[in-house]
């Protein structure tokens, strides 16, 4: 899911995202999501497995926040674009 929203998160997609989709580009609002999914993750693996991570009140807050804005985000998303992205992420699960 992280390389897929990775992909996303640019204004152009690349050449394979683009074949994948059918599409040249993903809304503002998927764009929006899958940046925050990208940081999200990122701090969550630095809690998770970092003994020294130290997050504080406002790190913590901050990061609720912008969970909170990537899921308005992608509820704010078309449900074709939405079903679009969510099976790419499926089709590029690990096997």
């Amino acid at each position: 899911m992280k390389a897929v929203c990775g992909a996303l998160s640019i204004q152009s997609l690349g050449k394979t995202a683009q074949q994948q989709l059918g599409r040249t580009s993903v809304s503002q609002d998927m764009r929006t999501f899958a940046e925050a999914f990208v940081g999200l993750q990122e701090a969550r693996h630095r809690a998770d497995y970092d003994p020294v991570a130290e997050f504080s009140l406002l790190d913590s807050i901050d990061l609720i926040k912008t969970a909170g804005t990537a899921m308005a985000a992608f509820d704010r998303t078309g449900n074709e674009e939405k079903a679009d992205v969510l099976a790419l992420m499926l089709a590029n699960v690990r096997g």
